[in-house]
């Protein structure tokens, strides 16, 4: 039987989740540095520094939440608001 908290406990497993979706956008700009066109070769570096940063906010959140870390916790709180003012700034201007 389930209880209330099986939908936060999914929620709070999200840096899981996040690490998994770095690794695949790391391994997505491996694959485009493979090809020869022009475009892809172009799009590699960001799109591997995407997955890094990624990564990195992922393990923030991850250790925050696993050692019981508050300032990791109110950094990884900090840098997905910039995210999202950043996603919501690039929705307006684009």
């Amino acid at each position: 039987m389930t209880n209330g908290t099986d939908g936060l406990r999914a929620w709070a497993d999200f840096p899981q989740h996040g690490k998994i979706l770095a690794i695949a956008v790391i391994c997505f700009g491996i694959w485009m540095s493979t090809h020869h066109d022009a475009c892809r070769r172009t799009l590699t570096v960001p799109v591997m520094g995407l997955g890094a940063l990624i990564l990195l906010v992922s393990l923030i959140g991850f250790l925050g939440a696993w050692k019981n870390i508050t300032i990791l916790l109110w950094v990884y709180l900090m840098i997905l608001c910039l995210i999202l003012v950043a996603i919501m700034v690039f929705t307006v201007l684009a």
